[in-house]
Formats: structure tokens, sequence, C-alpha cells
């Protein structure tokens, strides 16, 4: 998990390697990058994300609309699909990092979680329980 977290929050992926002192011919940016599909295949995208590339996709066509029609009202609407991006970009109530979920899976849990020896599958899967208890409870008070 340790690995993971540097990694993913602060993108030195040397730290795909056991070693990350011998990244000798090996590829740490390939390798990542299947590491974090096959992360992308088992959980998918969160639903955040998904909401943000919608936002990008819809300025991209705007732009390309734009580009074609040379219609002034366009830049509007792209102006719009920006500031739309830029609000969902500093959102950081839905975006915990790594370490606050960790907070609130050890307060759960009843120990800590030590990010050296949980692995990430593990941490995905505690998460996913946690999620489901959460459910349970909330299903149980209405």
């Amino acid at each position: 998990m340790y690995n993971w977290i540097k990694c993913v929050e602060e993108h030195d992926y040397r730290y795909v390697c056991k070693d990350i002192n011998d990244v000798k011919g090996v590829n740490v940016a390939d390798a990542w990058n299947k590491i974090f599909d096959d992360y992308i295949n088992r959980y998918g995208l969160s639903k955040l994300y998904l909401r943000l590339l919608k936002v990008m996709k819809e300025k991209a066509i705007l732009e390309c609309d734009y580009v074609l029609t040379k219609d002034k009202f366009k830049l509007t609407l792209i102006e719009i699909e920006e500031i739309n991006l830029s609000k969902m970009m500093s959102n950081k109530g839905e975006n915990k990092s790594i370490n606050s979920v960790l907070v609130y899976l050890s307060k759960w849990l009843g120990y800590r979680v030590n990010t050296k020896e949980v692995t990430t599958l593990e941490y995905f899967e505690m998460i996913d329980l946690y999620g489901k208890e959460n459910s349970k409870v909330r299903d149980s008070r209405r």
C-alpha cells in the first residue's frame, strides 16, 4: 500500500519496483500503467472522474463545433464548461486522500492500518466492506 500511495499521490513510479534503487532496465511508467489498468478493470472509475470526463468531452465537442462553424455563442458554452471543470477540480469533499481514508478504516477496524503491511488489494477490499457496512447501517435507520 505504501508503494501505491507513492505512485498515486506523488507520481513517483519507481515504487512499482520492490527496490526503488534498482530500476535499471525497467520502464516504470509502462509497469505503472499495467498495474493501474488492472485496478481500473477490477474496480472501475469513480463517479466523480466519470462526470469529469463527460464535461471534458462536452467542452471538446464545443471547441470542435466552434472551429467548424465560427459561431461565437459556442465560446460562451465553452466558457461555461470550463467553469464546470474548475468547480469539479476544486471539489475536495468527494476526493479524500488515501491517508484520510486509512484513518476511517483504522477507526472502523479498531486497529491502525499500516501502509507498509497491508496490500492494495486488501485496502480496496476493506473500503468495499466498509461501504457495505455503512449501507446496512443507513438502511436500518430508515
